[in-house]
């Protein structure tokens, strides 16, 4: 069937990118991201953090109640990733694509995936560089139960809400969990999932709920050059991270005559950052 759309529209290959971006999701929407609407390279993204609470003893008897002077500092995010996914299109290509939608959609949904996988990338080392300087476990030794309720109590210890907590393991993590006779028995009629319908993009990467934690998986954590041979999973709340992501995706289009052919790009740009450290925490495995 021939393809309608084969003018290499710059607007419908910039929404089916972004779509596809957005559909590729598995940890940008578990961590928190700014208000603002738009964004520019450059910009400072400023992360509110407020002081706690001071508690008094009431005065009931007419007296007048002090009340607390909070104080309200900033975590900034400095939008300072500008990436691109350039692509040359022969005349030959460009011919195949016009005679196949297929095609057209194919190359538009792997350049959306790529931007995603490279945003998750950086997202992913801005945790582990940024993490507490408290890890658990061992490289090499896999992810066990013990480690999952050090894990735990370490969140709980730096009096992390219990909600939002999530333990991010590479694809080997997977086969460890199912290893552990309580996560299988905990999951085994598939509930848990509930927690994360909100995040339907994560869900395709959900993997459970043990112990309080949220439990997904990517294949962006890749075999570390540690010795022994090992992964470095990360546990962390949602909140404690940022993640500062342009709306949308722009596309360029360009004739290249000479070569006969087309350049089309897709460029996003985004900031990383964690903005509490005692909730971030480096896992061993």
């Amino acid at each position: 069937m021939p393809n309608n759309l084969t003018a290499l529209n710059p607007e419908i290959w910039a929404k089916e990118v972004l779509l596809a971006r957005n559909v590729a999701q598995v940890v940008a929407p578990t961590v928190m991201k700014p208000m603002e609407s738009e964004i520019a390279e450059g910009d400072t993204v400023h992360f509110p953090v407020y002081s706690a609470h001071t508690v008094i003893n009431a005065a009931d008897d007419g007296t007048e109640n002090t009340a607390n002077a909070r104080t309200a500092t900033t975590v900034d995010l400095l939008i300072d990733k500008h990436k691109a996914v350039p692509v040359f299109y022969s005349k030959k290509e460009l011919k195949q694509m016009a005679n196949s939608a297929t095609f057209e959609a194919a190359e538009q949904a792997q350049m959306g995936q790529d931007l995603m996988n490279q945003i998750e990338t950086d997202l992913i080392t801005a945790m582990v560089n940024g993490a507490s300087g408290t890890t658990y476990g061992s490289q090499g030794g896999g992810m066990t139960d013990t480690v999952i309720k050090n894990v735990v109590e370490a969140f709980d210890t730096a009096k992390a809400p219990a909600e939002d907590r999530f333990l991010l393991l590479p694809v080997a993590g997977k086969r460890d969990l199912l290893d552990i006779d309580k996560f299988v028995k905990i999951n085994e009629g598939g509930r848990g999932a509930e927690a994360l319908l909100r995040l339907s993009e994560v869900a395709r990467n959900f993997l459970g709920e043990f112990y309080g934690l949220n439990v997904i998986w990517t294949s962006n954590i890749s075999l570390n050059g540690a010795t022994p041979a090992g992964y470095t999973a990360l546990a962390y709340h949602g909140s404690a991270v940022g993640l500062a992501l342009q709306q949308d995706v722009e596309i360029e289009i360009q004739r290249r005559a000479l070569k006969l052919g087309t350049d089309v790009a897709a460029d996003t740009i985004y900031g990383v950052k964690v903005l509490r450290q005692t909730e971030v925490f480096k896992v061993f495995m």
